[in-house]
């Protein structure tokens, strides 16, 4: 069974007994990291696959553009490849801290957006493209949300014990 990024999401641990476990909001913040290069990672084999589809299927040509040594048609594609990682890792580190408000999200989209208009000029489907940066912003929201559920919890964990020990003094 393959490892996808909605099994990272919705993997839940037992609390532990008898003694403190990891710090839960730091564990919850590389599982997002996680996440995000997982999907990114998956959006990229799919494109790749998309790219032998269209290429022919021929291995050689293949391999050939992932080393950097082919011309022609692979060389197109391998710097829309190029394009495609750039932009995901403008926007990884965007997501990653998700302590950051709305704004930076923002930033974060406009970057992404530029893949889009070179696989329109190159002739492959330009919907892929938008279905990744859709699926990566939707992710950079989700992340933030999370985040912001878990320090309003923190926040109401943290006042609970301010009043209960207030109430016993």
């Amino acid at each position: 069974m393959a490892l996808t990024a909605e099994d990272v999401i919705n993997k839940r641990f037992q609390p532990t007994k008898f003694r403190e476990g990891y710090d839960q909001d730091e564990v919850d913040d590389f599982l997002d990291e996680v996440v995000v290069e997982l999907r990114r990672l998956n959006q990229e084999n799919e494109t790749l696959r998309k790219q032998v589809e269209t290429l022919g299927g021929q291995p050689e040509t293949a391999s050939a553009d992932e080393t950097g040594h082919a011309a022609g048609a692979t060389t197109v594609a391998a710097s829309q490849s190029t394009a495609h990682d750039d932009a995901a890792s403008v926007s990884e580190p965007v997501a990653a801290p998700a302590e950051e408000t709305t704004p930076v999200e923002t930033t974060s989209a406009a970057p992404s957006a530029a893949p889009a208009p070179a696989a329109s000029s190159t002739g492959t489907a330009a919907s892929d493209p938008a279905t990744a940066e859709s699926s990566q912003s939707a992710a950079a929201v989700l992340a933030m949300a999370q985040k912001l559920h878990d320090d309003y919890v923190s926040q109401g964990q943290a006042e609970r014990e301010r009043l209960i020990t207030e109430g016993r003094t």
